[in-house]
């Protein structure tokens, strides 16, 4: 079977997010409770799986998948049938998880849609001015000049101070260095 995505796919520091109710509902889930602390090995296998490269896949070794996730011989042997289900193995010799795979293919995507808006990711930015803080979420090069005339005006109204010119000259005094840094 060919792998589900290429050989050099890395997590980056994208994090691994757990569907709680979809792992509850499982059934491997269900048969693993029949055997002390195999669920954590479980989810072990999961979080090991998605630090490796490719993201998300496991090497077809037991030995070193239980090495890796930390899983005494003992719990092994007792459990690998419940520890390998859903595993399955691709033309490139590792092995994969459906699960794992909806994950890195979600990560995937938003990678892609990144790229596709310029590259810049959306960031908060905290802006204060006195007492007054404003937490903005923009895309900084398509909406910088928005932000600052909505925040400015905003300002303006708080404050109660119609002096337009000063508020935006305070706004790019702490807004520029903020850009700079994205």
């Amino acid at each position: 079977m060919t792998p589900p995505y290429p050989a050099d796919t890395r997590a980056r520091g994208w994090r691994f997010e757990l569907d709680y109710e979809r792992i509850e509902q499982a059934d491997t889930w269900s048969l693993a409770a029949d055997i002390p602390m195999a669920q954590h090995a479980l989810l072990m296998m999961w979080m090991v799986s998605w630090s490796q490269t490719p993201c998300g896949s496991m090497p077809n070794d037991e030995a070193i998948i239980r090495a890796k996730c930390r899983i005494p011989a003992p719990l092994w042997s007792k459990g690998r049938s419940i520890f390998m289900r859903g595993w399955w193995l691709a033309s490139d010799g590792r092995l994969y998880h459906d699960t794992i795979i909806a994950r890195v293919r979600a990560m995937l995507r938003e990678e892609v849609y990144v790229a596709r808006n310029g590259g810049l990711r959306n960031a908060e930015r905290v802006l204060q001015i006195g007492h007054l803080h404003a937490v903005v979420l923009c895309n900084v090069k398509e909406h910088q000049r928005l932000v600052d005339e909505h925040v400015t005006v905003v300002l303006a109204e708080r404050l109660q101070d119609t002096d337009h010119a000063r508020h935006v000259r305070l706004l790019r005094d702490h807004w520029e260095p903020l850009v700079r840094l994205s």
